[in-house]
């Protein structure tokens, strides 16, 4: 039986088109959703399973982070993702945020005129504090309540989980695509994961009631200031993208190793 797939869709990566992708590749029986506005409940619904419905899972894909393809044993599986430079992904969750009022921090940012300075040192999320090293650390699921608490503080030294993140990279990650060069990814996913990619158009980008401005060079620095490990990740994951020869045949090779 072929390994599984799990795509960990981290915010403003460009998942929600890349979703669109997989779910015309993969058949729905054969696909595990996690409901974005209930990552517990849909870690409880999947352990809930019995093996034989786990088995014939061949996608696991959301706001998930490393550490679900426990819930799919003895079942092989292989995590793949997109990521995006911390700046502009802190600034398109910005302005996500402030402009869906379905969204659980809307109310938060919104009535507190927060700027996009104020949200990354407020501590209302840790989405925006090394999220990407949060979710590929595996350090736990996104906390999905304002200002909740979690395993690491807000703005602390994250050097460990980076390493971790890239230490679970280099042994479970078939793909680390970057949003900034979708196309490439989505050609690159083809090749190492044999599916099949069709025509698509970007799907969740930015439509906005509010006016999106560019962040000032003082709020830059303070994005960065909150996101160096998210920083020195994606340098990494840029870098190791760029050598795609060498990245494909090394992958290869990890295939027959997996676990």
């Amino acid at each position: 039986m072929r390994p599984a797939l799990i795509f960990m869709h981290i915010p403003k990566c460009g998942g929600t088109t890349l979703l669109s992708v997989l779910t015309k590749a993969i058949p729905e029986g054969r696909r595990f959703l996690v409901d974005g506005r209930d990552v517990a409940g849909s870690r409880q619904a999947l352990a809930a399973l019995s093996d034989g419905e786990r088995q014939h899972i061949e996608l696991l894909c959301g706001h998930l982070s490393y550490g679900w393809h426990e819930l799919l044993l003895p079942r092989q599986a292989w995590y793949f993702t997109l990521v995006r430079e911390p700046v502009a992904r802190v600034v398109s969750h910005y302005n996500y945020v402030r402009s869906h009022e379905k969204h659980y921090l809307h109310s938060h940012v919104v009535e507190g005129k927060m700027t996009v300075a104020d949200y990354v040192e407020s501590g209302i999320t840790t989405e925006v504090n090394n999220g990407q090293v949060r979710q590929i650390s595996g350090l736990e699921d996104i906390v999905q309540t304002p200002y909740g608490g979690s395993e690491v503080g807000y703005g602390v030294d994250h050097r460990g989980l980076l390493e971790q993140a890239w230490e679970n990279i280099e042994r479970h990650f078939l793909l680390v695509g970057l949003l900034e060069r979708f196309d490439e990814s989505m050609r690159r996913l083809r090749r190492v994961a044999g599916l099949k990619i069709g025509s698509y158009r970007a799907k969740n980008v930015g439509r906005s009631n509010t006016a999106d401005e560019s962040p000032t060079p003082n709020e830059v620095d303070a994005i960065r200031r909150y996101n160096r490990e998210d920083c020195e990740l994606y340098s990494r994951c840029k870098e190791a993208f760029d050598l795609e020869s060498g990245r494909v045949e090394r992958t290869r090779r990890l295939l027959i190793d997996w676990f």
